[in-house]
């Protein structure tokens, strides 16, 4: 095995497969520091973007990502393994970036909740200020918790991270719940508004934070329910390194996932890390606007533009949920390594992949307003009014 001082690098490169691990970390690292970078500097050279509540929750987040993607470089490519007992360890201090980004990720959640449903009470109490210190508490709470694990003996710091478990399994319940809540109040309460900049912003805002969060726990999660089953049953599956962990590897692509839907969800901040970034980088001349931008406002264009948003979307889901079963299936056809499970009611991949058959409907609904009032009229409708009639 190759040495870099005294910590082993992360594969032994005796098969194809060690060299895909080791180039995929690589760029993938590369990737997430470019990306998320961008939208740090992006926010913080605008001063519009500074001012809004929102765009501070993404720049907490963005930096969380950030320095998610250059720790990449060490767990990644060294051979290293968190836990107790850890090898060549960070004391959980690389991991815990998600941590803050979990605890950021609710808390905006709440902070788009009361924006909506509440604006005068949010416009009164809710300022800058108060954002900041949310998100400096996310950063305090998850590293002083950490700095007290680390301290203690290895017996309290076991207990301490069982009930730090415990309460992020209550995170993420309350994450889902406030997911749906939104999504309802994004279909409901905003469609009773009369047009406005800023009726637009709070749709975009909350289409920004639901999908994140979607997005997040869909790739945090096979990860978080593998950390249980270790904890509670002692069995769970157990990798070699963090390196070739593949709930963690996809727990960490949310440092890249979470910027990207960022830029992608919100034309101001696209527009902002264009012209303080990647202008600078790449100075070639921008194309003047999109294909369907330069057509003249009709219900055709709006036609176009529900298809192609259903259609990326679809794929982008369809893709994160099953490429990890494809990648498994590559590695134990091609070099009989890969994972092998008791039947598939005990494969995480298939079913990941099979959660297509939910999520695929779900994006169908929600992007077409036509379909969605055809299946509340046709099958909801006619559920209701059975109902009705048996009482």
């Amino acid at each position: 095995m190759l040495h870099n001082a005294t910590v082993p690098l992360s594969v032994d490169f005796d098969t194809a497969g060690d060299f895909f691990i080791f180039i995929f970390h690589i760029l993938f690292a590369t990737s997430a520091v470019l990306v998320a970078g961008s939208v740090v500097i992006g926010i913080s050279s605008t001063r519009s973007l500074r001012r809004q509540n929102r765009f501070i929750f993404m720049l907490n987040t963005s930096i969380s990502d950030t320095l998610t993607g250059f720790s990449v470089y060490y767990l990644g490519l060294f051979d290293v393994q968190e836990g107790y007992p850890s090898r060549n360890g960070t004391y959980y201090i690389l991991p815990s970036f998600l941590g803050v980004n979990v605890l950021t990720f609710l808390f905006a959640q709440f902070d788009r909740y009361f924006a909506v449903c509440h604006p005068f009470f949010y416009n009164r109490y809710v300022a800058r200020s108060v954002v900041i210190g949310i998100c400096a508490f996310c950063w305090i709470y998850t590293y002083t918790i950490l700095i007290v694990q680390n301290m203690v003996p290895i017996s309290k710091a076991a207990q301490i991270n069982a009930f730090g478990v415990m309460t992020l399994q209550i995170i993420v319940f309350v994450k889902v719940l406030m997911t749906i809540q939104l999504y309802i109040i994004a279909r409901n309460h905003l469609g009773r508004e009369p047009p406005s900049a800023e009726r637009d912003n709070k749709k975009e805002s909350l289409r920004i934070i639901v999908f994140v969060v979607i997005c997040f726990l869909a790739l945090w999660c096979p990860s978080f329910v593998n950390i249980i089953v270790r904890q509670l049953t002692r069995g769970g599956l157990r990798f070699r390194n963090e390196a070739t962990n593949l709930f963690a590897i996809m727990a960490r692509l949310n440092a890249l996932v979470t910027p990207a839907l960022y830029v992608w969800g919100s034309p101001a901040l696209r527009g902002a890390v264009w012209s303080t970034v990647w202008r600078r980088i790449c100075p070639c001349r921008r194309r003047p606007r999109y294909q369907i931008e330069r057509d003249p406002p009709s219900v055709d264009k709006e036609n176009k533009k529900e298809s192609l948003r259903i259609i990326i979307l679809v794929v982008l889901i369809f893709l994160l949920l099953w490429g990890p079963s494809f990648v498994n299936l590559c590695l134990r056809l091609l070099m009989r390594r890969g994972l092998t499970f008791r039947n598939e009611a005990t494969n995480p991949f298939a079913i990941l992949a099979r959660l297509n058959a939910v999520s695929t409907s779900l994006v169908y609904l929600w992007g077409s307003q036509g379909l969605r009032e055809a299946s509340v009229r046709r099958v909801w409708a006619c559920l209701k009014w059975k109902k009705r009639l048996k009482v």
